[in-house]
């Protein structure tokens, strides 16, 4: 038997003992919680209100994050030199122009440490408007 056949018989039998372990039972059924989205291009989606708007400080080694409460819980969003951040109109603005009780939009991916990296903030809207005179 050539070794190349081999290659095939090993990776079936290798993925066929991984499923049929119940070590590994329902990993790959776990379910996505029904306020986070994942959208075609491998970002998940998360809209919320801001209650935390944090810059970076190279003093004191603080990374920028946002803090947005969604339904019932909040996540935290490192933000970086790569993430666009949008106003209702879809114009760039900077992270520094986002308000707390905003509502806001947000793309991002899951890095290897289980934080959150946002790719795209989207503000959908005024959170404090302005009252009419």
């Amino acid at each position: 038997m050539r070794h190349s056949s081999l290659i095939p018989a090993l990776l079936a039998a290798a993925v066929f003992s991984v499923a049929a372990n119940p070590c590994f039972a329902g990993l790959a059924e776990e379910e996505t919680p029904p306020d986070i989205q994942t959208s075609p291009s491998h970002f998940k989606s998360w809209t919320g209100e801001i209650t935390s708007v944090q810059a970076s400080n190279s003093d004191t080694g603080a990374r920028s994050e946002l803090v947005v409460k969604g339904k019932d819980r909040k996540l935290t969003f490192l933000l970086g030199p790569s993430t666009r951040v949008m106003d209702k109109d879809g114009k760039a603005i900077q992270p520094a122009d986002l308000k707390t009780g905003s509502k806001v939009t947000v793309e991002y991916k899951t890095r290897a440490d289980a934080s959150y990296k946002a790719q795209t903030i989207k503000v959908q809207g005024n959170g404090n408007p302005a009252k009419p005179r």
